[in-house]
């Protein structure tokens, strides 16, 4: 029987490792593994990473003879196989190698199919394990069994091995796991069903004390690192368990909110069905492919240096600048982080608050455990330990859940995307400050006011149709438009534009660097209250933006719209890119495990607007960069984005760029587009409730909350030279007359635009 167990095991070479066999890897384009998608969330670490506060309470705990034996022990052996006849599995597999023998044993497919049902398989079974016991404790050290049991272990929660089980339950790295922490996750190690500390606290706690204890009687284990007194599990008895759960699935490491977006696209994709009914995607059996088990390697866009440098800057000017300011504004809020306008009731803040909860993980869990309404409230109400997230580092505190919300909607959320217009292709994609406490993706699945940065497209619009040049000029006063409500009737949109009606003359070039919002209402009045939406509609159309018919009226032009930062990127492209528009695309292809291509890079491309537009576009928007001069005004220069240009720590930008900031009412968004010849890049920040906003447009407005996230980004892009972004101009159309931004016979170097 011996024999024939034998053969049937696998080498210990192949158990010793076990490999994320049907694991789907994502690549980005310089070929840097930014993660997988799996059905079992490890990580394996070195010996060195473990706290010895582990390895002793598990020496003590499982197997006091462990540095003795030779894989097994005799006086366990024979406890173990009567455990296996009698189909009970008391006093287990006695040492820590036959249990990691047991476990790697069970965990290799091609055994059976795992763990024997019968007696005499389980019998059977159980003389392979010890066998291959033996041959580990052959091959390897003591040392790298004991880390090998560590990495493989099931701690449950979606926690496989000591470094998630350390992150899911204490939210801290193995080498740091306290004695009383180490107890718990030893204890486990027994049965961690029952010893689950989310679903049974009080008995996972009393399996720690055993552990404790028993530890504790083994102080004279000249093997141990660390042993207890009496006086230390006295005292540590008693401690609660300290739970800190973080909720953990595949998504750490690069770019987490555009691995969620690629996984839930791919996941749908795979789902879609021919005519016949069959799966368009599917493997020879007719199933379709699964991106947790089939193995798939998924090719992206993503420059994984300057995916780094965009979380970086994100980081930076939240971390380092905008939050604090943030904060203050918000503590002069009678009900913060709610700002003091007039719509944010106390009734209103309540509705909010209750959609929150219930939108919560916390609400879930408790519905799903059959709590009724007033018992989930109660709980949302009472304070509990819990550890709150903070720019400065993660901090302990006692506080409801329902406040915990609250406090975490006082946090400015950020989205960065930047993309090569010749290509189409996503280099970067940030959707937020923090995926494992904000994990919604501010790129593609949420929409915003979009303010300002809608105006090049006005602009374009009116140029596009021969109505204005940059050197058209307005009077600065106030313009309204009559609205035809219908045949026989209009009505007068008037919005209040911030000018100071000094009649001055503006060129549209000023009017657009200066984002002054009475010259834009004026270029749309000079389109018609008809013809210009119509007209601005069907360009946006063009560079991939579908508008709502509700906001295809007049004051588009001031863009109360909302859309996506991933459209506005890609519409705005189109300008770096002669006037073809491309889709925004971050899937090169996808592979199935032996190479085949199962998903190819598609394309959506055409001709948006005509080369020359797009590069009279391009030169008025550098103007926001460089400055516009206005020869009316004795050479007052418009810029809303000449910080890039400045000593500011985010600036020093020297490259031809051109530029639109964006703001919001109520400083509710703050925008801010940058394009290069190579590099389209925008930048969106704002809370996640447009109700929670600063209290004034100083730190309000897109100048100040995106443009410098630009700035830090564009910094280390053009210093890594290895990325060969390019810092020419932009590519003069042939035979481009650039005469039209010279106003009032000018003799201005206009070589700042151009």
């Amino acid at each position: 029987m011996l024999e024939r167990s034998k053969s049937n095991i696998p080498a210990y070479e192949e158990l010793s490792s076990p490999p994320d066999k049907q694991a789907s890897i994502i690549l980005s384009e310089d070929k840097v593994e930014m993660g997988r998608f799996w059905s079992v969330n490890r990580k394996s670490i070195s010996y060195k990473a473990i706290s010895q506060n582990v390895i002793s309470a598990l020496v003590a705990t499982e197997d006091k003879r462990y540095y003795d034996h030779a894989g097994v022990d005799s006086e366990g052996l024979g406890r173990a196989l009567g455990a296996a006849l009698i189909g009970k599995n008391k006093g287990g597999a006695s040492t820590i190698t036959q249990q990691l023998a047991k476990l790697l044993y069970t965990m290799n497919d091609t055994v059976n199919g795992g763990l024997a049902s019968s007696k005499f398989g389980r019998l059977k079974q159980k003389f392979g394990e010890n066998v291959l016991a033996v041959r580990l404790e052959k091959a390897y050290t003591k040392e790298e069994i004991i880390t090998m049991y560590l990495n493989n272990f099931d701690f449950l929660n979606n926690a496989v091995g000591i470094e998630t089980a350390a992150h899911v339950y204490f939210n801290k790295k193995p080498i740091d796991l306290k004695i009383e922490e180490a107890a718990m996750l030893v204890g486990m190690c027994k049965n961690p069903s029952i010893f689950n500390p989310l679903r049974h606290p009080d008995t996972t706690k009393h399996r720690r004390n055993v552990v404790l204890n028993q530890w504790r009687k083994d102080a004279d284990n000249e093997f141990l690192a660390v042993s207890i007194s009496q006086a230390q599990y006295d005292s540590i008895k008693t401690l609660p368990l300290g739970i800190s759960y973080q909720k953990v699935d595949h998504k750490e490491g690069l770019a987490p909110h555009f691995k969620e977006v690629l996984r839930a696209e791919l996941q749908n994709k795979f789902k879609e069905k021919n005519p016949d009914g069959s799966f368009v995607y599917a493997k020879q059996d007719g199933s379709p492919y699964n991106i947790y088990r089939d193995g798939l390697r998924i090719y992206t866009t993503i420059n994984s240096k300057m995916q780094t440098y965009a979380e970086a800057a994100v980081q930076k000017h939240l971390a380092t600048r905008l939050q604090n300011e943030f904060d203050k504004s918000n503590k002069r809020n009678k009900n913060p982080p709610f700002a003091n306008d007039r719509e944010n009731t106390p009734e209103a803040i309540a509705r909010i608050m209750n959609r929150a909860m219930k939108r919560s993980d916390r609400y879930r869990q408790m519905k799903r455990g059959g709590k009724s309404e007033s018992e989930i409230k109660k709980a949302f109400n009472t304070p509990i330990e819990m550890n709150l997230f903070a720019y400065t580092g993660n901090f302990d505190t006692i506080m409801s859940p329902l406040d915990s919300i609250r406090y975490y909607k006082g946090f400015l959320q950020a989205s960065l995307m930047s993309m090569d217009p010749k290509t189409g292709f996503v280099k970067a994609w940030v959707g937020g400050p923090n995926f494992n406490y904000f994990a919604l993706d501010h790129v593609k699945r949420t929409k915003r006011q979009v303010g300002s940065t809608i105006k090049p497209f006005v602009y374009a619009a009116a140029m596009g149709i021969g109505v204005i040049d940059p050197c058209k000029t307005y009077a600065d006063i106030s313009y309204g438009i009559d609205v035809p409500v219908s045949p026989t009737r209009t009505k007068s949109w008037n919005p209040a534009t911030g000018t100071k009606n000094t009649g001055e003359l503006i060129p549209a070039k000023c009017g657009l660097a200066g984002s002054l919002n009475n010259i834009t209402v004026a270029v749309m009045r000079e389109m018609g209250a008809t013809a210009g939406p119509q007209t601005m509609n069907k360009l946006l159309k063009q560079v991939g933006i579908d508008l709502l018919e509700q906001d295809v009226v007049p004051a588009m032009c001031l863009g109360p719209m909302s859309l996506s930062l991933y459209d506005m990127v890609g519409a705005q492209s189109t300008f770096a890119n002669k006037g073809i528009y491309i889709k925004p695309v971050y899937v090169m292809r996808v592979e199935d495990k032996n190479g085949n291509v199962l998903i190819d890079l598609e394309y959506e491309m055409h001709e948006a607007m005509p080369e020359e537009l797009a590069y009279s576009m391009l030169g008025m928007m550098k103007g926001a960069v460089n400055g516009a001069a206005n020869p009316y005004q004795n050479g007052k220069v418009y810029a809303t984005s000449s910080s890039l240009r400045s000593s500011q720590p985010w600036g020093g930008i020297k490259a031809p760029t051109a530029g639109k900031t964006g703001t919001t009412n109520s400083a509710a968004d703050g925008w801010f587009m940058g394009l290069t010849p190579d590099l389209v890049t925008g930048v969106w920040v704002g809370a996640d409730d447009k109700q929670i906003h600063f209290r004034s447009y100083p730190w309000g407005q897109g100048a100040r909350m995106a443009l410098p996230i630009y700035g830090y980004y564009m910094q280390e892009v053009y210093k890594d030279k290895k990325l060969k972004i390019s810092t020419s101009d932009f590519e003069r159309p042939r035979n481009y007359n650039d005469d039209i931004f010279r106003c009032k016979n000018e003799d201005t170097n206009i070589d700042g635009l151009f």
